[in-house]
């Protein structure tokens, strides 16, 4: 399970484990980092709801095309890592379920529906 040492209104840093399961709430960057120094490999799967962003510096923006995107359900394996006391950004998106049944995605911060938290499982990877 992963660590969470450093939290402020907007960041958390999370310290990773061999395996990890992280809860992202949504528009809140959670920066991976080792105990290791050097590159490291992560292994990340989005078991949903919402979409995550990832990037290395600095924090995922969803509109920006050096953020990557990784829509609930799925993987992206052997991301690299460079540099470990570094870490890597991620972030989730709001997502919020409707009256009806269907679900929406927002990236307002309005308050109108049931935010739910992003689960992730991170593999770390040592180079």
């Amino acid at each position: 399970m992963a660590t969470f040492v450093n939290e402020t209104a907007t960041h958390t840093t999370v310290i990773l484990a061999t395996y990890n399961t992280i809860f992202l709430t949504p528009f809140h960057v959670y920066i991976l980092v080792t105990p290791y120094s050097g590159a490291y490999f992560l292994n990340i799967l989005n078991l949903g709801p919402a979409t995550v962003y990832i990037r290395a510096d600095p924090d995922p923006v969803p509109s920006d095309p050096e953020t990557e995107t990784l829509p609930a359900f799925c993987a992206d394996n052997a991301i690299l890592v460079p540099d470990g006391p570094a870490g890597l950004r991620v972030m989730a998106e709001r997502f919020e379920s409707g009256g009806n049944g269907e679900h929406e995605r927002s990236e307002g911060n309005g308050d109108n529906g049931h935010e739910q938290q992003t689960r992730v499982t991170v593999r770390l990877v040592r180079g």
